[in-house]
C-alpha cells in the first residue's frame, strides 16, 4: 500500500511522479535475486570488444542476466574490464573450469568477483551513492527487503529544484542484513547496477585527547525527506 501525502497548503507542484520515465521495472512480478556468487570479473579486454561480444561469448556457459561495462562521459569505455552477471553460480564454475579464454583473438583474465569484507564497526544503515533520480523507490524496498527487515528508506529531496537528490539510504532493523549486502559493492536491481557503501555516520571516531571511541549518532531524518516503512510505504512531500 502506498500513501501519497502532500503539504498542508495542498501545493500540487511539489508532487513528483516517480513512476514516469523510469529505467527499471519489476518484471513479471519477480524481484531480482541477489547477485552473490553469480558475478564474474573480466579483465584485459581489447579496445574493440563490445557488450555484444561479451554476451555472445559467455552465453555459451549459461544464461546471462546482465553485462556491465563502465563508460565515460564521451560514451567510450572507461576501463579494460567488465562484469558478467549470470543467472546462477554454476555458470561461473563452467567458465572457470577452462583455463584459457580469448575474445577477438585477445586473451582475457577471469575471476569470480568476490564480495568485500564487512566493515569493522556495526552498521545498520547503508548509503546508495549515484542513485538515478528516476529510480523506482519501491524496487529498492523489494530488493533489499530480501536480506532482512527494513526500518526506513530515505531519499533526500532538492526542494528548490523540486527534484530528488542522486543518492539514498536504507536503514535495517539489525546489522546482519547490512553486513551481508556490503560484502558486495555493486548490486543489480531490476537491470540497474547500483553501488552500496556503509553509512559513515555509523563509523566510530577516535578522540585522541580522551583516548576512547565515541560513536557518532546517525544523521537525523529531515521532515522534508520521503521515508518508507517496512509494512506500509509512505511517500511524503513537505
Amino acid at each position: 500500500m502506498i500513501n501519497n501525502q502532500t503539504s498542508s497548503n495542498n501545493d500540487t507542484s511539489n508532487n513528483i511522479n516517480y513512476k514516469s520515465n523510469t529505467i527499471n521495472r519489476i518484471h513479471d512480478g519477480k524481484v531480482p535475486k541477489p547477485d552473490y556468487e553469480r558475478n564474474l570479473f573480466v579483465g584485459k579486454l581489447s579496445s574493440d570488444t563490445t557488450k555484444d561480444d561479451l554476451e555472445k561469448y559467455f552465453s555459451n556457459f549459461g544464461q546471462i542476466e546482465n553485462v556491465y561495462i563502465k563508460y565515460n562521459a564521451l560514451g567510450k569505455r572507461a576501463h579494460s574490464s567488465a562484469f558478467i552477471l549470470f543467472d546462477d553460480k554454476e555458470s561461473i564454475e563452467k567458465v572457470l573450469n577452462i583455463q584459457l579464454h580469448t575474445i577477438n583473438q585477445n586473451q582475457i583474465v577471469l575471476k569470480q568477483a568476490h564480495g568485500k569484507s564487512p566493515p569493522k564497526y556495526p552498521v545498520k544503515r547503508i548509503n546508495i551513492p549515484r542513485l538515478p533520480t528516476n529510480f523506482v523507490e519501491n524496487d529498492l524496498f523489494n530488493y533489499f527487503s530480501q536480506f532482512g527487515d527494513i526500518d526506513k528508506i530515505e531519499i533526500p529531496m532538492n526542494h528548490e529544484a523540486n527534484v530528488r537528490r542522486p543518492y539514498g539510504f536504507v536503514l535495517f532493523s539489525s546489522e546482519k542484513p547490512a553486513e551481508e549486502i556490503l560484502r558486495q559493492q555493486r548490486h543489480l536491481v531490476n537491470g540497474v547496477l547500483i553501488e552500496v557503501r556503509p553509512d559513515k555516520s555509523c563509523a566510530p571516531e577516535r578522540h585522541q585527547s580522551q583516548n576512547r571511541i565515541v560513536r557518532q549518532p546517525s544523521t537525523p531524518i529531515s521532515p522534508s525527506t520521503p521515508t518508507y516503512q517496512s509494512k506500509q510505504v509512505n511517500i511524503i512531500f513537505i
